[in-house]
């Protein structure tokens, strides 16, 4: 059995004010950096024991002590740059211990920011395709700075007392002025 995570990123236009998808822009590429923090929450999760306060380092750089429950939470409401699936120009080499983006870009719509839109969970089960069985959940990013931003990282923040990162993957995607582009993270079981 194999575990895989990618990260597919789709063009988004405005067609007579509706974001619509637009054709043939779909990308898919490993998100093959998971922190170390990704594996502490399966085994909190699997153990159902809390882990010490060395263990942990919340996305601000804070030592945390963590009690199961709620590790894998990715869920964020619009506007909620800090939860979720998450965005940032940063180009640093990825390590197993980093607990947050190099450089975050902000929710907003002023030079260099993005709009973050709620993670979205499209499905209410797994998709099953020959022998693989997977699942996407996504989020909408739009530009209305007046220029070009370059994502070069992609992040997934969970939502528990405290913000740990899960995944820092390094992705080039550059969304003009007045565009978007829906990020998806697909987790996939192969046998």
């Amino acid at each position: 059995m194999n575990i895989k995570m990618f990260i597919l990123a789709e063009d988004l236009q405005l067609v007579n004010g509706i974001w619509q998808k637009k054709p043939n822009t779909l990308i898919m590429k490993p998100a093959n950096s998971l922190m170390k923090q990704f594996l502490q929450a399966i085994k909190t999760q699997f153990s159902y024991v809390s882990c010490g306060t060395s263990a942990w380092t919340d996305t601000g750089g804070v030592a945390r002590s963590v009690s199961p429950g709620g590790l894998l939470d990715v869920r964020a409401n619009a506007n909620d740059a800090t939860l979720g699936i998450v965005a940032g120009t940063g180009t640093n080499a990825v390590t197993i211990s980093d607990y947050a983006l190099q450089t975050q870009i902000a929710h907003g719509t002023g030079a260099g920011q993005l709009s973050y839109a709620a993670v979205l969970f499209p499905n209410t089960n797994v998709t099953v395709d020959g022998s693989n069985c997977y699942y996407d959940f996504n989020r909408t990013f739009t530009n209305s700075s007046g220029g070009s931003i370059t994502i070069n990282e992609i992040g997934l923040y969970s939502n528990t007392t405290y913000k740990f990162m899960l995944d820092r993957t390094l992705y080039t995607k550059t969304i003009a002025s007045g565009a978007g582009a829906i990020i998806t993270y697909r987790i996939q079981i192969s046998v």
